[in-house]
């Protein structure tokens, strides 16, 4: 057993899920929020992210193949929608739900907080590719022990928000936000770009 394979695989996890990145846009969407909603809300992000990369692992490819859409297609639709997350960091605009029940927190947990910001066409390329590096169920079960041990760090550096939001004060979160408006724009404009080039590969 490669044990190798699978510290790469949580480490290629992180660096793609980024959660450290995720933090300013998740002070943008639910920073004004009562502390209990707060934990709720990661709480939910941390178990869809997991269970989105668990389906893109043990079934990801088939679901493309099914409804016919390339990884390039998926890239670029997850570069769009985090392109409209970038803006609205960027103009200050709010994108938090017009009503105020669980329902509509828990649609803002799954798009965008945790599709595509966090679980995107990155994260779920990766786990696709590493689903073929093995078989077995203890390949299979290492696997997805990574994808969960992915969802716990997630959770515990969106549970140090709060902290950080503290530490920074009103004016830092403002000009943090801005600068990752920018980061996250130039991120989509990426995943974007990746997708044209894989639907047209003239663009190479």
């Amino acid at each position: 057993m490669d044990w190798a394979l699978y510290s790469k695989f949580y480490i290629a996890l992180v660096s793609m899920v980024d959660p450290l990145a995720a933090v300013p846009v998740f002070l943008q969407l639910c920073g004004s929020w009562q502390r209990a909603q707060q934990k709720a809300m990661i709480n939910q992000i941390a178990w869809v992210t997991v269970l989105i990369l668990l389906i893109g692992f043990f079934a990801g490819e088939h679901i493309l193949v099914l409804f016919g859409i390339s990884e390039a297609s998926f890239r670029v639709a997850g570069g769009i929608i985090i392109l409209m997350l970038a803006f609205s960091m960027l103009t200050g605009a709010s994108i938090t739900p017009l009503s105020d029940d669980d329902t509509a927190r828990s649609a803002l947990a799954v798009v965008p907080l945790s599709l595509p910001l966090l679980a995107g066409p990155g994260a779920i390329s990766t786990v696709i590719i590493y689903a073929h590096k093995g078989t077995g169920l203890l390949h299979y079960g290492l696997s997805a022990l990574c994808i969960i041990t992915l969802g716990l760090t997630v959770w515990l550096v969106l549970r140090s928000a709060p902290l950080i939001a503290q530490g920074l004060g009103v004016r830092g979160q403002l000009i943090t936000s801005k600068v990752m408006g920018l980061i996250v724009t130039a991120i989509a404009v990426e995943f974007i770009a990746n997708g044209l080039k894989g639907l047209f590969p003239i663009l190479q």
